[in-house]
C-alpha cells in the first residue's frame, strides 16, 4: 500500500507568493484611482471653460443683433466676479442713442443673466495678475470691444481655469480685437 507522501510534493502558493501578488495588486488599484481623480478634474474644468467660452460667445452674438432691435441695446458682456462667479451682462443705458452707456458693469443694476459658478474645486487661476480678463464688453455695431483692464496693442486678455492645486489649468484669451482663442493649458 503507497504511503500519502510518496515522495510528489503537493504544489501550490506560499504565503510570500500570495502577499506579493496582494501588494502589486493594491499598489496597481491604487495608480487607477489616482489617475480616474485627475481625469474627473479634467472634465470639470473642460466643462466650465465651455460654459465661460460660450458667455463670451454669447455676449458677443446678443451684440451684433442688437441692430435689428428698437430702441437699439448698447451691448453686452461678461463680467467675472470673483474666482468661481461669472455673469453675462447688459449695459445700463437707457436713452436710443447709448449716450448714457457706462460700458461696465453696475452690481446694482440687474443682471441680464443668473450668476453662474465654476465647479466645486475649480477657480479662475489667474485672479491677481496683470493681464486677468476682468470685464469684456462688445459695443455695437463693429462689436467694438470694452475691457478691463485695457488691452495694450499687440496684447491679450486671459483668464485660466484651474484646480484648486493649480495642476490642471485651461486658458482662454481675448485679443483687442474681441477674436476669442482657447488654449489647450498645461
Amino acid at each position: 500500500m503507497p504511503s500519502i507522501n510518496s515522495g510528489n510534493s503537493i504544489r501550490g502558493f506560499t504565503l510570500i507568493e500570495v502577499l506579493i501578488v496582494i501588494s502589486i495588486m493594491s499598489l496597481l488599484s491604487g495608480f487607477l484611482i489616482v489617475y480616474t481623480r485627475g481625469s474627473e478634474n479634467q472634465i470639470k474644468i473642460l466643462k466650465d471653460k465651455a460654459g465661460f467660452l460660450g458667455a463670451l460667445y454669447r455676449s458677443r452674438s446678443f451684440s451684433l443683433r442688437t441692430i435689428q432691435t428698437t430702441p437699439p441695446e448698447c451691448g453686452y458682456g461678461v463680467y467675472i466676479m470673483d474666482e468661481r462667479r461669472y455673469v453675462l451682462w447688459r449695459d445700463t443705458a437707457t436713452k436710443a442713442d447709448c449716450s448714457d452707456a457706462n460700458k461696465r458693469y453696475d452690481s446694482s443694476a440687474e443682471d441680464f443673466e443668473p450668476v453662474m459658478s465654476l465647479a466645486q474645486g475649480i477657480k479662475f487661476g489667474n485672479v491677481n495678475s496683470g493681464d486677468f480678463m476682468k470685464s469684456v464688453l462688445f459695443v455695437p455695431p463693429d462689436p467694438s470691444l470694452v475691457t478691463e483692464p485695457e488691452i495694450v496693442p499687440g496684447g491679450n486678455l486671459r483668464a485660466t481655469i484651474s484646480t484648486l492645486d493649480g495642476l490642471s489649468v485651461a486658458e482662454i484669451r481675448i485679443n483687442r480685437y474681441g477674436q476669442i482663442e482657447s488654449g489647450q493649458g498645461y
